[in-house]
């Protein structure tokens, strides 16, 4: 299963950063070759494949109690089926 955690902290870019380090990933690509897409997700947004609901959960909470954000709303979704618009990268 393909983990996708949306998440309301305050400081997001934080918290992203910390989550990329966990493997978690802010792009999203899409077919091969010439049709080969890539999808920036939005700032609060990070995906993991292979990976467990439960455990995405449990990854942003230690990570988010670790960086001494709060916590203020989060989902975590499977990533299948999806759409998506590819949007220019998050700074």
């Amino acid at each position: 299963m393909n983990a996708v955690v949306i998440f309301d902290v305050n400081n997001p870019k934080q918290v992203r950063e910390l989550m990329r380090a966990q493997g978690y990933a802010t792009t999203w690509s899409s077919g091969e070759g010439e049709e080969k897409k890539i999808f920036n997700l939005p700032s609060n947004v990070v995906w993991k494949p292979n990976t467990e609901l439960q455990k995405a959960y449990n990854d942003l909470v230690s990570i988010v109690a670790i960086s001494g954000n709060k916590l203020e709303r989060c989902m975590v979704l499977n990533s299948t089926p999806w759409f998506g618009v590819v949007g220019f990268p998050v700074t």
